[in-house]
């Protein structure tokens, strides 16, 4: 198998360490799948689905990268470290920060169908 499919074979091996191992990771896809269900009963448009699939992308992404920095940082260093500290706290600061604008994007897409529904 040449190193291009190699990279791939990698990637998703990645995917499944984190879906596996993170329980982050793990209720971020269970709030996907609820996004996903919402998503087809409200019936979205193409651009609403468009948002959504790139909105669960981004925030499990920034879930995996987070992940991965703090397993770097703990094999670096286990004592109280405030670089490492520093570190992982931004690390983290980057997926809630991804998290709060998805569901200020989710709050948009969602609550006007939502009343729409309700008020029929």
């Amino acid at each position: 198998m040449n190193r291009f499919l190699k990279s791939f074979l990698y990637a998703f091996r990645g995917i499944l360490c984190a879906l596996s191992s993170e329980n982050n990771c793990r209720v971020q896809l269970a709030v996907a799948v609820v996004a996903v269900g919402m998503s087809w009963w409200l019936r979205l448009g193409p651009l609403e689905w468009a948002l959504v699939v790139l909105c669960i992308a981004l925030v499990i992404g920034m879930e995996m990268v987070n992940s991965a920095i703090e397993k770097a940082c703990d094999r670096i260093t286990r004592e109280k470290d405030d670089y490492v500290r520093y570190v992982k706290d931004m690390a983290a600061g980057a997926v809630l920060w991804v998290s709060i604008g998805t569901a200020v994007v989710g709050a948009i897409i969602f609550i006007p169908k939502i009343v729409k529904l309700i008020n029929l």
